[in-house]
């Protein structure tokens, strides 16, 4: 039997990028199972609104055909705000040909 003397390095510790990444998703992973959402309607997954709320610091929620989603969105509109704090968000969803602005708040 004939084996391979080349060793395999599963963990580079001189790739900082791919380093970087695999910790954040490590943590992530771990983070997005401490918080439990009950009464959420099927279309929207707790884990998507954990994930993005985790990763971007926010989340859109909002209707389409009668049933809730969930998308990042664009923040804009702070000209009306004294703190310079958004007012709308742009949403852009292809899977449903969909692309509106929406006031925070309001809609």
């Amino acid at each position: 039997m004939k084996t391979s003397k080349k060793q395999v390095k599963l963990y580079q510790i001189t790739n900082k990028e791919k380093s970087l990444y695999d910790f954040i998703l490590s943590i992530l992973n771990r983070t997005l199972g401490m918080f439990e959402y009950t009464g959420l309607p099927d279309s929207l997954p707790a884990v998507e609104l954990e994930k993005r709320l985790q990763t971007n610091g926010y989340a859109t929620v909002f209707m389409y055909q009668n049933n809730l989603y969930v998308t990042t969105g664009a923040l804009n509109g702070q000209e009306t705000s004294p703190y310079n704090e958004p007012t709308h968000v742009n949403i852009n969803v292809p899977a449903f040909n969909l692309s509106q602005r929406l006031e925070i708040g309001k809609q």
